[in-house]
């Protein structure tokens, strides 16, 4: 099964509250530079922390994840519209404590959202 899926489903009654989770990309689980469930757990725990920040705006259109490619491994984009820069930054420490523990996962908040990397064994840090 893949890592997206899982952790959709794991945050799914959360995200269900603003309107739901749309996916664009897949990771594909030879990718992932850390064990799948330590994979799964740090993103259905980022979109759970994301959509209850924009539960508090009452924007209810969805959040928006996207997987990417970079040099270091996949890389998750999260996206909740209509979340402050200020809310997404108040959600830094949260996610660094989901993460900090998970060797080979980067996470960080940026404009409207977060970004998950899994960073393959043989790459540097992004």
């Amino acid at each position: 099964a893949n890592v997206v899926k899982s952790a959709s489903e794991l945050s799914r009654h959360v995200t269900k509250m603003v309107g739901g989770l749309r996916v664009r990309g897949e990771i594909p689980t030879d990718k992932v530079g850390v064990p799948r469930h330590a994979a799964v757990a740090a993103l259905g725990a980022c979109i759970s922390l994301l959509a209850n920040e924009v539960a508090r705006t009452g924007f209810c259109r969805g959040l928006q994840l996207s997987v990417e490619s970079s040099g270091a491994g996949p890389c998750m984009r999260i996206y909740g519209p209509m979340l402050s820069n200020e809310a997404a930054a108040g959600l830094r420490e949260r996610i660094l404590s989901v993460t900090e523990d998970l060797p080979g996962v980067a996470a960080d908040v940026e404009r409207a959202g977060l970004r998950l990397i899994f960073r393959r064994p043989e790459a540097k840090a992004c």
